[in-house]
C-alpha cells in the first residue's frame, strides 16, 4: 500500500454576482465548484479536489508534489472599450458591443 503524503494546493475563490462563492483549483483541469457560503465551498473543493486527483495520470499527481512554493499576483490594466454603441434606456444607459475591441493596457503590478 503506498504511503499518503500531503500535498498544498492553491484555489481560487471568487464571489460571484448571485452571491455564491466560485473556487477553483487552477493545477487541476475542470476543478471546480461553489457554495453558499464560503466554507461550504471550501468543504466543497476538497471533494472535487480529491474526485479530479482519482482521475489523473499518476505522474501529473507525483509534479504536484514537487511544488516548492506558490505566489499570488494582482496586476492592474486599463481597459478602453473601442467601437461601441451606448443606447439609452428608461432606467440607465446600457451598452451594445458591435464589431468592437478591447484595447487593454498593462499598467502596473499592484
Amino acid at each position: 500500500m503506498a504511503e499518503a503524503k500531503k500535498v498544498h494546493l492553491p484555489v481560487l475563490v471568487e464571489k460571484d454576482e448571485d452571491g455564491f462563492f466560485v473556487v477553483e483549483c487552477p493545477l487541476l483541469q475542470g476543478c471546480y465548484t461553489q457554495g453558499k457560503t464560503l466554507d461550504e465551498a471550501l468543504r466543497n473543493i476538497h471533494e472535487v479536489i480529491e474526485l479530479c486527483l482519482e482521475e489523473q495520470k499518476e505522474e501529473i499527481v507525483e509534479q504536484l508534489d514537487t511544488i516548492q512554493e506558490f505566489s499570488y499576483h494582482v496586476v492592474s490594466v486599463e481597459i478602453n472599450y473601442q467601437g461601441c454603441t451606448q443606447i439609452h434606456s428608461g432606467g440607465g444607459e446600457v451598452l451594445v458591443f458591435m464589431e468592437s475591441f478591447l484595447n487593454i493596457e498593462f499598467i502596473e503590478l499592484l
